[in-house]
C-alpha cells in the first residue's frame, strides 16, 4: 500500500543489479511499523549465479530482496543512509528550509551581485594583451595553443617537456593582461587531459599564483594545493582571487610529482563582486556562501543525508559571513516579544528561549538578538 516517490539518487543503486541499464530510477516507500523503508525496483534480467532469495540482516541495515527465476523483477533494500524515519526526514527538510532561508537573508543583507568576463587568452600576438606561453613546451605533442583553444578532446592538450633534459620545475604558464589592464578579481579554471587510450599521470598537484611588471620580480599572490582533480576529462575552478596590487604579468608556478604536467584547457575568468560596505571584508565568504546557495536551489527531491549534508554546509557558509562582520548584518531588528510560540537557530534546532546573541528564525520571520 506504498506510494511512488521520485527518482532515486544513482548512488542508492546497489551493486547487486547485474545490468544496471534495464534498472527503472523510481522507488516504492512502505510503511514498517514507526520506520519507512525505501524500495528500488529493477527490471534487469539476471544473468548471474544468485538465484532465490536474498535476505535483510535487520540488525546490520543490509541490503534485502528476492528473485524469482520465472520473473525478472527485483527489489533491493537501500542502504541505512536512506533509512529516516518520517520524522527523522521531516526534521531534515525543516532543518535545511530554515538554513537555506538563513542564506538568503545573509545575501540580501550583502547586497551581493557579481559579473563573469572570461579573459580571451590568445598565443599569437606576443607583447600583446592575453597573450600566454610556458617556459617549458614539449617540442613532441601537445602545444599550448591547444591549452585555450575552447576543445575538450582526445588527443587536444598542452604539455610541458618530458622529452629529456627535462628543464628545472617548476613548469609554468604565463599570461600578459596588458598594460593599464583593470583586473582586479579572478577565478582560474581548467579542464583536465582526455586520454581515450589509457590511464593518465602528471596531473597538476598545487598551482602558485605570481604577479609582475617586468617579467622579473614576481610577488606571490595566492598558491591552490587543495582539490585539485587527479582524473580525467574534469573541470576544477578555483576561490576568488583578490588583487592588492596592479599587474601586468600573472605567472601560474605548476608542480607536479614529475615536475612535467598537462592541461586540455585553461581560462582566467575576470570576476566583478559587488557587496555593500558593511561585507567587504568578507567577500569571499559571501561569493562561497552564493555558490552553495545557488548549488541547492533544486532541492525538492533532496534525501536525508543530502539535507543533512547540504544544511551543514550552509549553515557553515552563514557563520564564516557572519563572524566576519562581527555578527552585524543588514538584517532588520526584529524585537523579542514574549508571544513567541517557535524559535529556531541557524542549525534548525528548535529552542525553548534566546539566551545569547545571534541570528534566529522566530515565527517563520529572522530576528538578530543583540
Amino acid at each position: 500500500t506504498g506510494k511512488w516517490l521520485g527518482a532515486v539518487g544513482p548512488s542508492a543503486v546497489p551493486s547487486m543489479i547485474a545490468d544496471k541499464a534495464y534498472a527503472t530510477s523510481y522507488g516504492m516507500v512502505r510503511n514498517e511499523g514507526d520506520r519507512f523503508s525505501f524500495w528500488h525496483t529493477s527490471n534487469a534480467h539476471s544473468n548471474n549465479e544468485e538465484k532465490g532469495r536474498w535476505l535483510w540482516n535487520d540488525g546490520a541495515g543490509k541490503l534485502c530482496g528476492w528473485y524469482a527465476e520465472e520473473n525478472p523483477w527485483h527489489m533491493f533494500y537501500l542502504e541505512e543512509a536512506s533509512m529516516a524515519t518520517a520524522e527523522e526526514l521531516a526534521a531534515a527538510r525543516e532543518a535545511f528550509d530554515v538554513a537555506y532561508a538563513a542564506a538568503k537573508t545573509v545575501l540580501d543583507a550583502s547586497e551581493y551581485n557579481a559579473t563573469s568576463e572570461d579573459l580571451p587568452l590568445q598565443t599569437t600576438a606576443e607583447n600583446s594583451a592575453y597573450y600566454i606561453w610556458t617556459n617549458a613546451q614539449e617540442p613532441s605533442e601537445g602545444p599550448i595553443a591547444q591549452l585555450v583553444d575552447g576543445v575538450v578532446g582526445n588527443n587536444n592538450f598542452f604539455h610541458t617537456q618530458w622529452n629529456a633534459p627535462v628543464p628545472a620545475g617548476p613548469h609554468y604558464i604565463e599570461v600578459d593582461l596588458g598594460e593599464g589592464n583593470d583586473l582586479t578579481q579572478f577565478t582560474i579554471s581548467y579542464t583536465t587531459r582526455i586520454n581515450n587510450n589509457g590511464q593518465l599521470a602528471d596531473f597538476p598537484d598545487a598551482i602558485e599564483i605570481l604577479g609582475s611588471n617586468d617579467k622579473n620580480s614576481y610577488s606571490p599572490i595566492v598558491t591552490f594545493n587543495e582539490g585539485l582533480p587527479q582524473d580525467q576529462g574534469l573541470e576544477w575552478e578555483s576561490a576568488l582571487v583578490d588583487l592588492d596590487d596592479e599587474y601586468r604579468y600573472l605567472r601560474f608556478n605548476v608542480t607536479a610529482e614529475k615536475t612535467f604536467w598537462h592541461m586540455a584547457e585553461f581560462d582566467i575568468t575576470s570576476k566583478v563582486i559587488s557587496v555593500n560596505d558593511s561585507y567587504k571584508n568578507v567577500v569571499n565568504e559571501v561569493a562561497v556562501l552564493k555558490a552553495l546557495y545557488d548549488n541547492h536551489a533544486n532541492n525538492s527531491a533532496y534525501g536525508y543525508s543530502e539535507l543533512t549534508v547540504a544544511t551543514d554546509a550552509l549553515n557553515a557558509a552563514v557563520e564564516a559571513v557572519n563572524e566576519g562582520v562581527g555578527g552585524e548584518t543588514a538584517i532588520d531588528r526584529v524585537d523579542v516579544e514574549s508571544e513567541m510560540t517557535e524559535i529556531y537557530d541557524l542549525q534548525g534546532r528548535r529552542i525553548n528561549e534566546i539566551t545569547e546573541k545571534g541570528i534566529y528564525i522566530v515565527n517563520g520571520n529572522k530576528v538578530l538578538v543583540k
